[in-house]
């Protein structure tokens, strides 16, 4: 059975009628996460997408909330649209490394969903494994209490954002 989905804008100040939604067939995503092997067993992680359109957003919050089996998923019955890409249930040591549509980088973590998209969805996860130590100082003296950022080169991926405190 093949899916429709359609959609359309309505500005309704009066009652409707002869409304035409043209219906689609749905865009199914399929992918494989890599980098599972180095979590625990048993560790359920799951990939949704979220639109990035904000009525669409408010009406379906999460897209199809999919467990990865084997690596390999499949997200289903979606419309076109731009949507950001969500990895849950990474213990708090794991990062998403990469992503990308066939060799396409995602650098701001959102997919563009055509029909015509075919490619694969390619997701890199991996452990954290690097620390920055320091002293935050002032005429040579250490300060406490101060907030203290820690920025990723590529500002898009916001999930790579870390803070925390000054302490001496």
């Amino acid at each position: 059975d093949t899916v429709l989905v359609g959609r359309t804008t309505v500005n309704v100040r009066q009652n409707i009628s002869g409304l035409i939604v043209d219906m689609n067939p749905a865009i199914s995503v399929s992918g494989k996460v890599t980098g599972l092997k180095e979590l625990p067993e048993r560790t359920r992680v799951s990939v949704f997408f979220s639109s990035v359109d904000e009525f669409i957003s408010e009406l379906i919050p999460r897209m199809d909330n999919t467990a990865v089996t084997e690596e390999e998923f499949t997200i289903g019955s979606l419309l076109e649209g731009d949507y950001r890409v969500h990895v849950a249930g990474l213990r708090d040591d794991f990062y998403v490394k990469t992503v990308r549509m066939g060799t396409t980088p995602l650098v701001d973590g959102i997919v563009r969903l055509r029909a015509s998209t075919s490619e694969s969805l390619q997701i890199e996860v991996r452990p954290k494994t690097g620390s920055v130590e320091g002293v935050l100082s002032e005429a040579f003296t250490p300060v406490r209490g101060v907030p203290v950022v820690l920025v990723p080169e590529n500002r898009l991926r916001l999930d790579l954002f870390n803070s925390t405190m000054s302490e001496v």
